[in-house]
C-alpha cells in the first residue's frame, strides 16, 4: 500500500488502526485525531499544546488472537491500563459455555481495541495492546 511504498522511498509512515469495519466511533476518532495533532506537534510541524489525556511510549503493538472457535467474553475496555498477566477475556464453547480459554496480558500496556462482536473463529483478533516499553 501507500504507507509501504513511502518506506521503501526512506519516507516516514504511520498507519493508524482503530474501530471496526463498517461503523465509525467518534469517541474514538477525536481521540485519535488528538493523538495525530500530539504527534504533529512533537515533530515542529504544529504548535505545542497541552496534551489531553495519557500518552503511552510503546514499543510495539501486540495482537491476542483466539486459539480456537467461541464466544468471547471481553474483561477490559479501550484505553484501560493493563499489567503483565491482566485477565483480558475468555473464550466459550457457544453450546453450554464451558471455558476454552484465558486470554492474559503478556506485558504492561494500554488496551487499543476490544472485539465487540462475541462469535469468534480461530485465530481472530480478541484485544489490540500498545505495549509499554519500560515494562
Amino acid at each position: 500500500g501507500l504507507c509501504g511504498a513511502w518506506r521503501n522511498e526512506g519516507r516516514a509512515a504511520v498507519i493508524l488502526r482503530g474501530g471496526r469495519a463498517g461503523s465509525l466511533d467518534m469517541p474514538e476518532a477525536q481521540e485519535m485525531a488528538r493523538g495525530v495533532v500530539r504527534l504533529l506537534a512533537s515533530m515542529g510541524v504544529l504548535p505545542h499544546t497541552e496534551p489531553a489525556g495519557p500518552t503511552l511510549d510503546a514499543d510495539h503493538v501486540e495482537d491476542y488472537r483466539s486459539g480456537a472457535g467461541g464466544f468471547f467474553i471481553p474483561e477490559v475496555r479501550a484505553g484501560e491500563a493493563v499489567g503483565a498477566g491482566a485477565l483480558l477475556g475468555h473464550v466459550r464453547n457457544p453450546l453450554g459455555g464451558d471455558p476454552i480459554e484465558t486470554i492474559r496480558a503478556r506485558r504492561d500496556g494500554r488496551v487499543l481495541g476490544v472485539r465487540i462482536y462475541p462469535m469468534a473463529h480461530a485465530q481472530e483478533l480478541l484485544v489490540r495492546i500498545a505495549e509499554d516499553k519500560s515494562a
